[in-house]
């Protein structure tokens, strides 16, 4: 239970809080199961508190500082939270409910299970917040950013919103999508299209300002990994000169990519780690496959990288996939002096053989024909075949 005399000092306001934490800096404070109901709490600094059960129903709460506490299963009804700091705070089974405010941080906040239905919240950043099981039914959500939340079975059941962010958000287990009431558009990012797997409604995309071209498109996708379509062209300093020729070659020809350097041994490059939130990019890799792109230190750090994507890909949908396919540029590949223990299963995914490139322009053309009609048969390689585009692989002109 809460020291009595601590809560008394809480009840006084922010001076009074601020004052007892300047003579006890390092006393965590104890408001576990206090009630601080409809009292003037605007600005006080509760951070780090332990408050679990506590009782701050339509209390003012504005400005406070509340990071890091553990509010389990706190009662928050109707409170007033404009410009609170819930960041990395314990709200799970807290009651939320008809909570009011703008610019709440939620971000990183542990909501699982918690009461939010009601709520009117513009502006709130709930940015990496835990909100699986989390009651939202009926609530007014405008200007509020879920970038990265876990969504997994929220109910939105009947929610307002308008000008909010979903993004690299997973919402195919999120409940009452179809309901929800689009008072604006909001921003819907191809991450979450792919990790969302076709079960997004139509009714939110349309509501969220998604154009039906591409609700179409996504609504008869078999592949999730066709949602985003990535290839990084990874090279080291000597291959620049072909690596530069390949991108603008493609890109004429429809495939979406990107020039991905590795300049030093430190150097990871844009696609050297598993991305930190689950495995929301599909991005596939051309390696440009030479004696110093090989024998380079980063190397080792960039196939581990790809076997463990590939690795949760298969585990979470239960197909292989193939992330990486080499393009052989001087032979070194295949010549047995590459003593790599990958080093006969990273030849074996190589998907062109470009040697000799620089003084056989027939051969450069061919061998480029030959990889565009193998990356038109991958998920991520789509792009190459839509309408729209400059023309079929069969008309392959290499930019100069």
């Amino acid at each position: 239970m809460a020291n009595e005399e601590l809560v008394e000092i809480v009840r006084q306001g922010r001076k009074a809080v601020a004052a007892w934490r300047r003579k006890n800096p390092d006393v965590v404070v104890d408001l576990v199961d206090a009630d601080l109901s409809e009292i003037d709490l605007a600005g006080v600094n509760l951070r780090r508190s332990q408050m679990v059960g506590a009782k701050l129903a339509r209390s003012r709460l504005t400005g406070g500082n509340f990071s890091g506490a553990d509010l389990t299963r706190a009662d928050l009804t109707g409170a007033e939270v404009s410009r609170v700091n819930f960041s990395g705070t314990r709200l799970f089974r807290a009651m939320l409910s008809e909570i009011r405010g703008e610019s709440v941080d939620f971000g990183r906040a542990v909501l699982q299970g918690a009461d939010l239905s009601a709520a009117i919240l513009s502006e709130a950043n709930f940015v990496d917040a835990e909100l699986q099981e989390t009651d939202l039914a009926g609530a007014e959500l405008l200007g509020v950013n879920f970038a990265h939340a876990n969504l997994d079975h929220a109910n939105f059941e009947r929610v307002r919103c308008g000008w909010s962010s979903w993004n690299d958000v997973d919402l195919s287990r999120t409940t009452g999508l179809e309901t929800m009431v689009h008072l604006g558009p909001g921003s819907v990012s191809l991450d979450t299209l792919e990790r969302s797997e076709t079960r997004i409604p139509t009714e939110f995309l349309l509501g969220n300002g998604v154009g039906q071209d591409w609700i179409e498109r996504y609504e008869t996708q078999e592949d999730p990994s066709a949602a985003q379509e990535s290839f990084f062209i990874v090279y080291s300093e000597e291959e620049e000169p072909f690596a530069g020729r390949l991108h603008n070659t493609l890109q004429k020809h429809g495939v979406r990519c990107w020039l991905d350097p590795r300049r030093g041994a430190e150097d990871n490059g844009l696609t050297g780690h598993v991305a930190a939130r689950g495995f929301r990019v599909w991005d596939r890799v051309l390696l440009c496959a030479t004696r110093a792109s090989l024998s380079a230190d980063w190397m080792d750090p960039l196939i581990e990288s790809v076997k463990r994507r590939e690795e949760a890909i298969k585990q979470h949908t239960g197909k292989s996939v193939t992330l990486m396919w080499p393009l052989n540029l001087d032979g070194f590949l295949f010549s047995g002096s590459w003593t790599h223990s990958q080093a006969n299963e990273v030849a074996g995914r190589t998907l062109a053989d470009f040697t000799g490139w620089r003084r056989n322009k027939t051969k450069f053309l061919s061998e480029l024909k030959t990889l565009i009609d193998r990356l038109k048969e991958e998920p991520g390689g789509r792009a190459a075949r839509r309408p729209g585009g400059s023309g079929p692989a069969s008309k392959v002109k290499a930019e100069k």
